[in-house]
């Protein structure tokens, strides 16, 4: 993603298929909410009102949150984008 792009969605704000969170905390919960509606995009690292804290991001954490999907039924997969410290999780719609 890139920066222009990114900019635009922390000025359009958290909706219906994109959703600000400033930790980890209920991540799963949030991305199976994605993939059950439209799918959408989780900016880790922002807060509720588009600041951002930014997180470490290291590999074992990115790891970890694909493992997070691994156990979902049915099965879909995740994609990974960094900006600045900001992890972007695609999260596509679900299939049921």
């Amino acid at each position: 993603m890139k920066k222009k792009e990114f900019d635009f969605l922390l000025k359009e704000g958290e909706g219906y298929n994109l959703e600000f969170k400033e930790t980890d905390s209920n991540l799963a919960k949030e991305i199976c909410a994605l993939a059950n509606a439209n799918g959408g995009k989780v900016l880790l690292g922002v807060t509720d009102d588009s600041k951002i804290k930014g997180i470490n991001i290291t590999n074992k954490f990115k790891s970890q949150i694909t493992d997070l999907v691994r156990n979902f039924d049915p099965k879909f997969q995740i994609t990974l984008e960094e900006v600045d410290n900001i992890l972007i999780i695609n999260v596509p719609e679900g299939t049921n």
